[in-house]
């Protein structure tokens, strides 16, 4: 068939006048010709996982034509995963189980950068770097596991150039909590003696500042907690972080009094807020009033908000609670998370084992937001075992929700997600404040972060759940399954 009847056939498959012949699709990517290439990509797009071997070879054997084979391979949506590269051949799963995975290991797609990718990424690591950057978390894709499919070179070119990205993605911060005291007492809270641990003057605060980091070192402070809004301090300190050319942000069940909650909220240097909401059975009368008040200012003044929903029970599936909070902050993203253990287990929370039970909860939420708010942004915030999910769920669900599948405590050289307790302790991340994980004193952050990684790098070598042992998800960096709060306390 010459090149232009086999435009035509494209055109006409193009426009839904004939059948999408899967041979003219290959044809049309290896023809040369840019007219047959560009509507062959488009339609290879429809059904990136039968075309991505093609498209993949065409991304690799003809620059003029990558920008559109990247396109049509974006739609697969397993690239959309926190590891998302150019897909290629699965290497062996000795793990049975997980259809989703498995189908999608016997399709070829898999993402991360497998074996006969290493000589595009010699050549290209910009490419790369660019396709692979809009996702959270690419840090561990350039790590050293031993059984990583991806040559030490590529691994190494890979880092630089995302660590260039991840900086301005991600600027250098810190987390103080200067309380862990809250009025709510929720059952699923992982914060643990909530009373006991002193509360942080301002000035402390910022003698925190001062010792965790030079002049210049540090881009923001996530005050975090307990509750911040119920830290009298809580107004001084946000003087404080702007004294040092900080902007801060911080987390909240939103239930302050409107008028102090405005007047926290005035700080200049404030980035955001993300607020807690829960079910309607969860609030007084005056608790909703004062929630949607300050939902109502943060609008008003126009700082960045997220909603937060701690998934705790699997089997609670209305979701119709959520509408108000939604309306309320049309431009917030939803996030949300399956609650994780405290270090002695003594909160709510949901066993390793119980976490498939979450699945369908969190497809029903998904679709329930999707279909009342279509485009709302959602984030899945923790990591969550992917094999639970169906092939048409885990599509949706990767299609639909930004999923922060691995942790990020080890970003930027595990100083990323610091924190400084009120008590003066400083651990790796909120989910890991109990021995041996924390150092007791405040440290700088360079210190902290060779501790963390002397104690921490063998850990995030292994799964955290043992099922997942021999899942080459977990060996390429795309799922983590569970978060680094189920260690404990390390024993």
């Amino acid at each position: 068939m010459g090149t232009l009847d086999l435009l035509c056939d494209l055109l006409k498959a193009r426009a839904g006048e004939a059948a999408i012949d899967a041979g003219a699709v290959r044809a049309g990517l290896a023809s040369g010709d840019a007219g047959c290439i560009e509507v062959a990509a488009d339609l290879a797009g429809r059904d990136p996982v039968a075309f991505a071997p093609t498209l993949l070879r065409l991304w690799g054997e003809n620059a003029r034509a990558r920008p559109v084979a990247v396109e049509a391979l974006r739609g697969d949506p397993l690239l959309a995963l926190p590891r998302r590269a150019m897909p290629g051949e699965a290497w062996p799963d000795p793990r049975a189980g997980g259809p989703a995975i498995q189908a999608a290991f016997a399709a070829g797609r898999i993402p991360a950068v497998l074996h006969e990718t290493a000589r595009l990424l010699r050549d290209d690591i910009e490419g790369v770097a660019d396709l692979l950057r809009p996702l959270p978390g690419l840090h561990r894709l350039a790590a050293t596991r031993a059984d990583s499919p991806i040559p030490a070179a590529t691994r190494q070119a890979l880092a630089a150039r995302l660590a260039e990205w991840e900086a301005w993605r991600s600027p250098p911060q810190v987390a103080i909590a200067p309380s862990y005291r809250c009025s709510r007492g929720c059952a699923y809270c992982f914060v643990e003696d909530r009373d006991a641990a002193p509360v942080m003057t301002a000035e402390a605060f910022g003698r925190v500042l001062d010792a965790m980091a030079r002049p210049g070192e540090l881009r923001k402070v996530n005050v975090f907690g307990g509750e911040p809004t119920e830290v009298d301090a809580l107004p001084a300190m946000a003087r404080e972080a702007a004294a040092r050319g900080l902007t801060f942000y911080f987390s909240t069940h939103g239930l302050c009094d409107p008028g102090r909650f405005a007047a926290i909220v005035a700080a200049p240097n404030l980035e955001m807020v993300t607020v807690h909401v829960d079910r309607p059975a969860q609030y007084g009368p005056r608790q909703r009033q004062a929630l949607h008040a300050n939902l109502g200012t943060l609008r008003r003044r126009g700082v960045q908000v997220v909603l937060r929903y701690t998934l705790w029970d699997p089997k609670a599936r209305d979701f119709a609670f959520l509408d108000p909070f939604l309306h309320a902050a049309p431009d917030a993203p939803l996030s949300f998370a399956v609650t994780f253990p405290s270090g002695s287990r003594g909160n709510r929370h949901a066993a390793l084992s119980d976490l498939p039970g979450f699945a369908t909860k969190i497809r029903d939420l998904v679709r329930h937001v999707d279909a009342r708010f279509p485009g709302r942004p959602m984030v899945l915030a923790k990591p969550f075992p992917l094999c639970e999910f169906g092939a048409a769920d885990l599509g949706f669900l990767l299609r639909r929700v930004d999923v922060r599948n691995v942790c990020e405590v080890d970003r930027q050289g595990f100083t990323d997600q610091v924190l400084v307790g009120p008590d003066g302790t400083t651990s790796p991340c909120m989910a890991l404040t109990g021995a041996p994980w924390r150092i007791d004193e405040v440290v700088p952050r360079g210190e902290a972060a060779s501790r963390f990684a002397a104690v921490l790098g063998p850990v995030l070598e292994r799964p955290v759940d043992p099922r997942c042992d021999g899942c080459a998800l977990f060996a390429c960096g795309a799922c983590q399954a569970a978060c680094y709060a189920y260690l404990g306390d390390g024993t």
